[in-house]
């Protein structure tokens, strides 16, 4: 390097290497006499020992290279450290639990190494101090540990420290650091030792404030963990807060409960929140916003009258506490209203004064309370007077009005005592007796005295009412009052409504006693009566009688006798007026008259058939005028012979026969003597019926035997004296009417 020639930048590079070095001296000479000589360069050293803490232990054998009481094993490792193990088999320097090595962990991410870093979580509490130990046994040790004592409240602050952006480190992020990991503008000063003292504040139930009507007291509680002390403060804007301390208005301010007598209106929307405090927390702990919800209370009309009228000058009358409601408050619709007999008892809703029967309080003048509740419960009460007056319609006045029972398909019979009515006319009598204008005065009626005291279901038809639930007789009540404030000035039963019965007669409307006369028989008559029923005398009625819409002239009996048929009416009248109305139908009858008489006869099956006209019900018999009768007409299996046939009618007037012959041949005869079919001849066949008809009988040769008149005993058997042999015989029968009849019997022995 002895030369007078330069060197160019950066092509002289020199290296040396020694073993504990402790100086190294570079000395320049310049060796040229006439020009001036001028040296630059950079020495690096490589490898050369840190000594962190400037304790003359490089670091690398330093077991605490910041000298703050926590070795590099620990500070070096995460919060969950290794099993410590000096052994380091493969002679690598590093103890084999670690591996190839591990990453120093920097827990504050400030780029400096927890073992090189005084401040290793950045609180403004050097580590020496914090220490390794772990207050909260959270698994994080009190230098890396933010809230120590796991209070929930930082340890910067708790050490007296600042911490702007309550991000637990000290100052206002981003921090500036120094080489040791030091907080450049944090003191570092001795900390209070409340970071080390765990005293949470812990809420388990938030303040709520139930909404409250207006002039009731609100109370509002928090729930929290013990030894708290509470500060309450309000804000009627939610930004600024205000300390509350007790006063008329707020009681409670420094307890957990904070109590608000008499609630404003003017108090809606306030917003109420309590700060908690606690020896050994220097963070304290602010609760949740609640706000205050104030119900209006009813406006009401503070006094008010209630007159009603003296019904019988005691100076006692009943009143319907109710019909004020809307004079009283304008929401009466949607408010509850309950009354007392005293102030008190309406303000305290005292059971023991309150009035239960508020439509028909009876009582003399005085005042009760109405206590009245809006839907939100909240209440306000007023005054009502009750004034008991005298009424100036006079008690003689009456207006009566009688009708008659009536009939009204499916709603009411006539004999139930209800009827129609018309009493609008006592209106005008009654005007008559009030003082002008009369356009001020209301008059209603009323069914019952309850209803008119309490002016319940008013009568709103007096043109077309029915007594109904007051049957026979009802007492009208009427009530005038001022339309303006519904002061009574008339009350009392002044309408009569009676109604009047109808007769009770049997109408007959089912035909029950419906008669029947016989035209055969005019002198036959039956007598018809009105049929009064329910025992009254029958002078009490008068009576008008008509046949078939006629009025029969001069029968104003009880009873009619009559003989011709027709639909006949009686009207029974009361002294009263009232009627009812009797129909009895009188039909007429007669005994049959025979048309013609069918017979169909000598045959197996005879039959007879009579055909009759008239205007009776007719059943008929044959041979039997006792009977039994049929109502058919026609007679089948007749036997041969005479028979008399009976026809009667039902209704009685009378009885018709008529005797008629059905003829027949008797297949066999035994003159034997005995009494019983000795002799042989045609059946139905007489001296009255077909006496000229003539019967010749034969023997089975043809040779005839006899000719026998129909109307003789007949034929015997015998020839000239002599019995002829059992065998068939045959006949020839001419009858009367040309009809020829031939055939064959049996003689028996």
């Amino acid at each position: 390097m002895n030369s007078t020639t330069p060197l160019a930048a950066g092509t002289g590079t020199f290296s040396f290497q020694s073993h504990l070095t402790s100086s190294l001296t570079f000395i320049h000479k310049n060796l040229s006499e006439t020009k001036n000589n001028l040296a630059s360069f950079t020495i690096k050293a490589k490898c050369i020992p840190r000594d962190s803490d400037a304790d003359a232990t490089p670091d690398y054998l330093d077991t605490d290279s910041d000298n703050d009481g926590i070795s590099d094993l620990i500070e070096s490792q995460p919060n969950t450290l290794v099993a410590n193990s000096t052994a380091d088999v493969n002679k690598d320097g590093l103890y084999d639990v670690f591996g190839t090595g591990t990453i120093p962990q920097d827990s504050d991410s400030d780029t400096i190494s927890d073992y090189l870093d005084l401040d290793s979580d950045n609180d403004g509490i050097k580590d020496e101090i914090e220490t390794n130990t772990d207050q909260d046994a959270d698994g994080i040790p009190n230098y890396r540990d933010l809230d120590s004592d796991k209070d929930n409240c930082y340890d910067v602050l708790e050490a007296g420290f600042s911490d702007g952006d309550s991000d637990g480190k000290f100052g206002i992020a981003p921090i500036s650091i120094n080489q040791n990991g030091l907080v450049i503008s944090a003191p570092y000063s001795i900390p209070n030792p409340n970071y080390l003292i765990s005293a949470p504040i812990v809420i388990t139930t938030q303040p709520l404030v139930s909404p409250t009507c207006e002039l009731q007291n609100a109370t509002i509680n928090i729930v929290d963990n013990p030894g708290n002390t509470y500060q309450w403060q309000f804000s009627n804007d939610g930004v600024n807060w205000i300390n509350l301390v007790n006063n008329p208005t707020y009681s409670g301010t420094t307890t957990n409960t904070l109590t608000i007598t008499n609630v404003l209106n003017t108090m809606n929307g306030y917003q109420y929140r309590v700060e908690l405090n606690k020896t050994g927390n220097s963070c304290g702990l602010i609760s949740s916003t609640t706000s205050l919800n104030v119900y209006a209370l009813p406006a009401l009309t503070p006094v008010i009258e209630l007159k009603q009228c003296d019904d019988n000058s005691d100076g006692i009358s009943d009143f319907n506490l109710t019909e004020k409601n809307s004079f009283i408050s304008t929401n009466a619709a949607t408010e509850t209203f309950t009354y007392f007999t005293s102030a008190s008892g309406a303000a305290t809703k005292d059971t023991t004064t309150q009035i239960t029967n508020p439509t028909a309080y009876t009582t003399n003048t005085k005042s009760i309370w109405v206590r009245v509740e809006n839907p939100n419960n909240c209440f306000s009460i007023s005054e009502i007077k009750l004034i008991v007056s005298s009424t100036q319609i006079p008690a003689s006045f009456t207006r009566q009005f009688d009708i008659c029972d009536d009939l009204v398909s499916s709603i009411s019979t006539d004999v139930d005592g209800i009827a129609q009515f018309d009493f609008s006319s006592t209106t005008l009598a009654i005007e008559n007796l009030l003082l002008p204008p009369l356009n001020q005065y209301s008059i209603q009626y009323y069914r019952n005295e309850a209803d008119a005291l309490s002016e319940t279901n008013a009568i709103t038809n007096t043109t077309n009412y029915r007594n109904i639930g007051y049957p026979n007789e009802q007492i009208i009540w009427v009530r005038v009052e001022s339309i303006a404030d519904n002061s009574c000035f008339g009350l009392g039963p002044h309408v009569k409504l009676k109604v009047n019965p109808k007769p009770a007669i049997d109408t007959n409307d089912d035909g029950h006693d419906n008669q029947l006369v016989c035209s055969n028989l005019p002198t036959f008559f039956v007598e018809l009566d009105a049929a009064i029923i329910d025992s009254s005398p029958t002078t009490n009625y008068a009576y008008s009688w008509s046949k078939d819409g006629s009025v029969i002239s001069n029968e104003n009996n009880y009873n009619l006798n009559v003989n011709k048929e027709g639909d006949y009416l009686v009207t029974v009248t009361t002294s009263a007026g009232c009627f009812r109305t009797r129909s009895i139908n009188v039909t007429a009858s007669d005994i049959a008259t025979i048309n013609s008489i069918d017979i169909v006869d000598l045959t197996e099956l005879n039959s007879v058939k009579v055909n009759v006209s008239g205007q009776g019900d007719y059943e008929y018999s044959l041979d039997a005028p006792f009977g039994p009768y049929q109502v058919s007409n026609l007679f089948e299996n007749v036997a041969a012979g005479i028979h008399d046939i009976y026809i009667i009618d039902k209704n009685g007037c009378g009885t018709t026969t008529k005797q008629i012959a059905v003829i027949g041949v008797p297949k066999f005869f035994t003159p034997n003597g005995d009494g019983y079919n000795d002799y042989w001849n045609i059946k139905g066949v007489n001296a009255t019926f077909s006496s000229k008809s003539i019967l010749y009988i034969f023997d089975r040769y043809g040779k005839l035997l006899k000719q026998v008149s129909p109307s003789s005993l007949g034929w015997d058997g015998t020839l000239n004296g002599e019995p002829l042999p059992a065998d068939d015989y045959w006949f020839t029968l001419k009858l009367e009417d040309s009809r020829e009849v031939k055939g064959h019997f049996s003689l028996k022995r």
